[in-house]
């Protein structure tokens, strides 16, 4: 369990630092403005975890969360080589919901794993930053149909 808390606390550090850095890349408004929150949101996790992890403060060894590392890696490498705004704003809400589904599986194994080890507070606490992703989830998808995937296709059609 501390491994994955570690993990998140990694996660949430590196992706709201992504979400700051590229938020001036996003041609969308509607989805620059669902990155500042999901910045907001993933900071308020990082204090969440924090003071979570104090609990655990010495048996906690420091975790660096390679495959968020290597989505984002990636993600830089895609909005570097693609020209087209429409076309970056659907690759960028990809890695987006590629990071959220991650951290839903993360936050859903420590809620579990809390509830086994009796820690009901933990559970509770981890429970509700998991629906807090799935919510944000679920804005990610509705907006990739209704807006972003529909104005990607525009480039490509020329």
């Amino acid at each position: 369990m501390i491994y994955y808390l570690q993990s998140l606390l990694d996660t949430e550090m590196r992706w709201s630092e992504a979400l700051d850095r590229i938020l001036v890349r996003v041609w969308s408004p509607d989805l620059k403005a669902l990155l500042a929150k999901s910045a907001d949101l993933s900071r308020n996790h990082l204090r969440i975890l924090g003071e979570t992890l104090e609990e655990f403060k010495n048996r906690v060894p420091s975790k660096k969360a390679l495959a968020v590392e290597g989505v984002i890696g990636e993600m830089d490498g895609v909005i570097k080589m693609t020209t087209d705004p429409e076309i970056k704003d659907a690759a960028i809400l990809v890695f987006h919901q590629s990071i959220a589904h991650y951290k839903i599986a993360q936050y859903g194994a420590v809620s579990s794993y809390a509830k086994l080890f009796k820690m009901p507070e933990i559970a509770s606490t981890m429970h509700h930053l998991l629906e807090e992703e799935k919510a944000a989830d679920e804005v990610l998808t509705e907006l990739a149909k209704s807006r972003i995937n529909p104005d990607a296709l525009s480039p490509l059609l020329k």
